[in-house]
């Protein structure tokens, strides 16, 4: 309890809640252990429960009718997600997967109406959460919309490098990120070590010629 305590008293959704409000919180609250590459949640499946990260990773993905994977996000100890059904009560917009072995909080529906009722904060902070989701589900409608995959790829190994990213990502991960094919980051990839912007190693890639990438990532 009191390791779930802390959560909360650090969690942006809770923080500023006196001690019995916390506590509260944490009667209404599971815990579920998740292990590597669990489904957590399917698109279209009903679902009344908010998850919050204590340990692990989860990716957030949507899969088009034939099958291939959009990323949308993937998320870390602290954060939220499965937030809309629980507001709208409709299906699930996404799929979620356990990406690493981990403890998942879970707040059902019911208890999370009642608690955004009681507590206004907490329905400031999940308006300020939800605005936040939207300016980044826009910045990737505009990326899949405006750039091309050359220059995706070079914005987001900017992004990764600058970002000091946790962990090497497949190429199959970042075509899942950038809404392609595995095969095309390979050429796309191979073509940057070509040209002299990256220098491709195992299971690594080094930026050689940032200036030029981030001029790839950023045309006129």
């Amino acid at each position: 309890m009191d390791e779930l305590l802390s959560f909360l008293a650090r969690h942006p959704f809770f923080a500023g809640l006196n001690a019995p409000a916390l506590q509260e919180i944490a009667r209404a609250i599971r815990s579920r252990q998740v292990t590597r590459g669990e489904q957590v949640l399917l698109e279209g499946e009903p679902s009344e429960t908010a998850y919050f990260i204590a340990h692990g990773q989860v990716r957030i993905y949507r899969l088009s009718p034939a099958g291939r994977e959009q990323a949308l996000a993937d998320l870390f100890p602290g954060h939220s997600f499965n937030l809309v059904p629980v507001v709208d009560g409709r299906p699930a917009p996404s799929s979620a997967v356990a990406r690493t072995d981990g403890t998942l909080y879970l707040l059902g529906r019911a208890d999370f109406d009642r608690l955004v009722g009681r507590y206004p904060s907490i329905a400031r902070a999940v308006l300020t959460d939800f605005a936040g989701r939207l300016r980044h589900l826009t910045g990737l409608v505009e990326e899949l919309a405006l750039y091309s995959v050359a220059e995706r790829l070079a914005r987001l190994l900017l992004r990764m490098t600058e970002a000091g990213a946790p962990e090497r990502f497949t190429q199959q991960e970042i075509a899942n990120r950038l809404g392609t094919v595995r095969e095309v980051i390979s050429r796309t990839l191979r073509d940057f070590q070509d040209a002299g912007l990256i220098r491709l190693e195992r299971q690594r890639i080094v930026i050689v010629d940032r200036e030029r990438l981030a001029g790839l990532a950023c045309p006129k």
